[in-house]
């Protein structure tokens, strides 16, 4: 008999642009996510309970995720105090893991060992794009060999690794995008999360957009773009889990 996966229960905690050290072409959290002040180890455990009255985990397990920023880009006293939130859940056992997500170019070994002493199961990368020609002019500020040793190190750390990928950014084709594809399935990653580029009001492809010299996927585009990267990960067992 086949067994069914249960899916996790997740609490975000959106920590808005936070850590980010520049504005990506692509970026404007603060329409995206609702929020522009920062949360303290009280409001962390404040949204938690919230989230825990209004879904009961009902045996399935309970993650806390830290998105919407570049958690490990942020100072250490900061990790500190928004890791410290989820503390007293962890102990108790109402909430079992923490997820974040973070960029690449700001992971190492010390970063990946202090992760785990406070209880980080799960780092997302956003990676978004495996051709440095296309992590250019998105204005991201790293480079492909920084994702892979990023994935290198907390693979390497026993922290589950996932890839977020963003398509149909500046300079990307569909065989750059496909190349870069199976270039990952080559490397220890637990999972993708895959999401076409939109045109968000206040960002730099906006600007871009309204000068004509950006044009984003068209919906077409996309589903087939999505359908061969699912075909591709799918042969290497690596679930998509967010489209």
């Amino acid at each position: 008999m086949k067994t069914t996966k249960v899916t996790p229960l997740i609490i975000p905690i959106f920590i808005t642009h936070e850590g980010c050290p520049h504005r990506c072409v692509f970026c404007n959290q603060e329409p995206i996510t609702g929020q522009h002040h920062q949360m303290g180890p009280r409001e962390v455990g404040d949204e938690i309970r919230k989230w825990l009255r209004r879904s009961p985990a009902h045996g399935r397990k309970v993650e806390t995720a830290f998105y919407g920023g570049s958690f490990t880009a942020l100072p250490i006293t900061r990790q500190r105090e928004l890791l410290q939130g989820v503390q007293p859940f962890l102990d108790s056992g109402q909430v079992q893991a923490i997820r974040l997500s973070t960029r690449p170019d700001y992971i190492d070994s010390q970063c990946a060992d202090f992760l785990s002493n406070y209880g980080v199961e799960t780092v997302e990368l956003g990676i978004q794009s495996m051709s440095d020609e296309v992590l250019a002019a998105s204005k991201r500020g790293h480079s492909v060999e920084q994702s892979i040793k990023a994935i290198n190190c907390l693979s390497a750390s026993r922290l589950r690794v996932g890839v977020q990928l963003l398509l149909g950014l500046p300079a990307e084709t569909m065989l750059s995008t496909l190349r870069g594809v199976r270039r990952l399935t080559a490397m220890k990653i637990d999972f993708v999360r895959l999401y076409p580029a939109l045109v968000i009001k206040g960002s730099g492809l906006a600007t871009l957009y309204h000068h004509h010299k950006y044009r984003p996927l068209s919906m077409n585009q996309t589903i087939a773009l999505t359908a061969r990267i699912t075909s591709i990960l799918s042969r290497h067992h690596i679930p998509v889990i967010r489209i």
